[in-house]
């Protein structure tokens, strides 16, 4: 899963796994923000609303557990 982790300048900094790697703006989608899980379609980063859900939910269920101890 990709996800947009930040921008920073003409770039948007993607992460996979253990690698990060910088994509130009240009190939961004107006509508992808920092956190979002993103998929290339047609050349294009787009957000992947349902992984981005799902992946905020387990985030989310982890925190609760780590808090609750």
């Amino acid at each position: 899963m990709i996800f947009c982790d930040r921008f920073e300048g003409e770039y948007a900094v993607m992460t996979e796994n253990d690698r990060t790697f910088n994509v130009k703006k240009e190939f961004v989608r107006e509508d992808v923000k920092e956190g979002m899980a993103v998929i290339l379609k047609d050349g294009i980063y787009i957000p992947d609303n349902d992984a981005t859900k799902t992946q905020r939910e387990k985030n989310n269920a982890l925190l609760q557990k780590l808090l609750s101890k």
